[in-house]
């Protein structure tokens, strides 16, 4: 009677470690190959970090499969802004600059533009996809200050649309 029995422990403990195993596969299965859960993520981190971002937010930007780089632009300043000027550099070290407003408009506080480019540092692409600009600076100018800058700390992450 207890001879027949003997195994019975370990086959349940093989049993039991092979579940676990099925199920950690599964759950690395879905946290690591569907890539699209990660790049909305990162999209959403730099929309909310540009969005907040002072004295001047990028509240609105996409790419065309063509390569033009739209953005909308607004000054969270207290004072108005003018001589404004966008460098954009993706990852593969394309330079662009964009005139975001001619040298005589000021934009005012709380104001906002659109600016548009074919930019050579925007690649073409695939409509879905994303572009990455590592490198996103504003130099403007003020009633009392010209040529400052600001430097984004965060990547730009566009959406192809």
């Amino acid at each position: 009677m207890f001879g027949m029995r003997k195994g019975q422990g370990a086959t349940e403990y093989l049993v039991l470690l092979a579940v676990v195993l099925v199920i950690a596969l599964v759950s690395i299965a879905l946290l690591g190959f569907f890539p699209g859960l990660t790049t909305d993520a990162k999209v959403n981190q730099s929309i909310t970090y540009w969005k907040g971002a002072s004295p001047i937010a990028i509240t609105a930007a996409s790419i065309t499969p063509a390569g033009t780089l739209n953005v909308v632009i607004q000054n969270n300043a207290p004072d108005s802004i003018s001589a404004l000027t966008m460098r954009v550099t993706n990852a593969n070290g394309s330079t662009t600059i964009v005139t975001v407003t001619p040298t005589s408009t000021a934009l005012g506080p709380g104001a906002s533009t659109t600016a548009a480019t074919a930019a050579a540092a925007a690649p073409t692409c695939v409509i879905g996809s994303v572009v990455t600009f590592t490198t996103v600076n504003f130099t403007y100018s003020t009633s009392s200050f010209a040529g400052l800058t600001q430097v984004g700390s965060r990547d730009l992450i566009v959406r192809c649309s």
